[in-house]
């Protein structure tokens, strides 16, 4: 999936990776992610037929392409600075254009540091993030999301499912460098997967880790705010199953019940905002928002017979019984004559 044709001879800038396992247009031809692609400022990101592809002559190694990428498959040696205070560890980073010198917790932009960062962070016990930066105007690389706007969405996070929250703390670079030397205990981050590690953290939060019970009628979904929630409407669905079979998180799964029957079950907490049950739905019935509430954990399925083939399918309740067609014949007309023999 990546590709770099050409030596770099910016060897002295760390370039960012591609794993093309984790990509999502490794998993679909019709995935319409072009994250990094905007995200990047000097468009040294390249999507074509062929693939992703980095520009190696074109990137400065600020790394905004990685709070982007829904699925994490970028990667950079960018790290801040973590020290061991009471009543919470504190983080300090900087940007290159500070004027702190080459200290720990330098990196080139500190919008480098997306949601899943402060995630990692805050599992680690940090509680303040101290940063050091130049003015952001005029800067080529402010042209993306920014920090602050990832802070304040795990604030909303953290706020609502009843955790402290993340603080974020501007200061001078002469007081960056003093907090920094002031404390030389230095902190240091777990090993956590990068994949999956908001999700955990949420669950945490909801105090759901390790819980997966099975969807059942009355099911309520989860009140907890969601950074991504998908949905299914039930009446423009046809029970393809393409959605779930894409989902590489499991946040659309089949699931079944006795006695009851087949059900598409949602869970929030698994999304990661990949849009490929998005992109792969020809009935645009999926549908996904950021930052919200999930309105419902399951839609339900109803086993019929088509009455034109009479093959068996199930299809969401919600379209009622006035269709009995499975989605096959509502397409192929039957009765078009598709060869015709002369004698």
């Amino acid at each position: 999936m990546l590709s770099s044709d050409g030596a770099n001879e910016h060897a002295e800038t760390p370039l960012p990776d591609c794993d093309g396992e984790r990509c999502v247009h490794a998993l679909s031809p019709l995935a319409s992610c072009r994250a990094c692609v905007e995200a990047c400022p000097k468009g040294a990101w390249l999507l074509t037929d062929d693939g992703l592809g980095l520009d190696t002559e074109a990137c400065d190694g600020c790394g905004l392409c990685l709070p982007a990428c829904p699925e994490e498959a970028l990667s950079l040696p960018i790290s801040v600075a973590i020290r061991a205070v009471s009543g919470g560890d504190h983080a300090y980073g900087a940007c290159d254009r500070a004027g702190v010198g080459a200290a720990e917790g330098v990196m080139p932009c500190l919008h480098a540091l997306g949601l899943r960062d402060l995630a990692r962070l805050h599992a680690r016990s940090v509680r303040q993030l101290v940063v050091a930066e130049a003015p952001c105007e005029g800067c080529a690389r402010a042209t993306g999301s920014r920090l602050e706007h990832a802070v304040g969405e795990f604030h909303q996070l953290a706020l609502d499912h009843d955790h402290e929250p993340l603080v974020l703390r501007h200061v001078s670079p002469q007081d960056w460098q003093r907090g920094l030397a002031a404390n030389d205990l230095p902190g240091g981050l777990p090993h956590v997967g990068r994949r999956g590690l908001l999700k955990s953290v949420l669950e945490a939060f909801s105090g759901q880790a390790g819980t997966r019970p099975a969807a059942r009628r009355g099911d309520e979904p989860s009140s907890r705010l969601a950074l991504f929630v998908p949905d299914i409407d039930g009446t423009r669905c046809t029970g393809c199953e393409a959605c779930v079979r894409i989902c590489p998180h499991g946040a659309l799964k089949m699931d079944g019940y006795s006695g009851v029957g087949w059900s598409y079950r949602i869970i929030a907490a698994n999304c990661t905002g990949c849009r490929l049950c998005v992109d792969i739905c020809d009935e645009d019935a999926v549908t996904l928002e950021r930052m919200t509430r999930q309105r419902r954990s399951a839609v339900h399925l109803v086993a019929r017979r088509c009455t034109r083939c009479g093959a068996p399918f199930a299809e969401p309740e919600e379209r009622g019984a006035h269709d009995s067609v499975c989605r096959i014949c509502r397409r192929v007309d039957h009765s078009r004559k598709l060869f015709q023999v002369l004698e």
